[in-house]
């Protein structure tokens, strides 16, 4: 017993810190990091989805009248000898505008019921333009009747006429 002598206890020995010490701290900081990051930008970051719809620009019925005359007085069509389709066309232009600007189904109706249908809506002087324009494009298309260039002039002029006249009070 006597030669069992106390002895003093050692510190620890440092071990050299090698890379099987390391890695799983760096994988455990990139794990944290990546759980993180998924977090914040599908969980806490919701934004609401905003769906920006274009505005419709709606144009106004007789700009759109307009723009169809002018083409088809481009056009030239019965200056190169097809007066039918001219006034057709014309005929066609005109009806769809009364459909869109008095709100009734003036291209399945009669010239004579557009303009009952017009009667309360216009003055004298439009309904009396919108009969000759329509009389004679109806003419022109069902009863071969040939308008020479005068009438053709007239019926355009008239056209646009009655148009300009009619338009709504906020398009300019």
């Amino acid at each position: 017993e006597e030669g069992a002598k106390l002895k003093d206890i050692k510190q620890p020995m440092k071990a050299p810190i090698g890379w099987s010490d390391i890695w799983p701290w760096i994988l455990g900081i990139l794990v944290i990091s990546l759980i993180i990051y998924i977090l914040k930008k599908y969980v806490f970051n919701k934004k609401e989805i905003q769906i920006t719809a274009k505005e419709k620009v709606i144009i106004p019925v007789d700009i759109i009248a307009l723009k169809q005359l002018s083409k088809l007085e481009k056009a030239r069509i019965w200056q190169k000898g097809d007066v039918k389709e001219y006034h057709a066309q014309l005929s066609e232009i005109i009806r769809r505008y009364t459909e869109n600007r008095f709100k009734f189904i003036a291209l399945e109706l009669t010239t004579d019921g557009i303009l009952i249908n017009l009667k309360e809506k216009l003055n004298t002087e439009q309904l009396t333009n919108l009969k000759i324009l329509l009389q004679r494009a109806d003419l022109a298309k069902f009863a071969k009747s040939k308008p020479d260039e005068n009438e053709n002039k007239e019926s355009m002029q008239l056209a646009k006429h009655f148009v300009g006249k009619t338009k709504t009070k906020k398009s300019t």
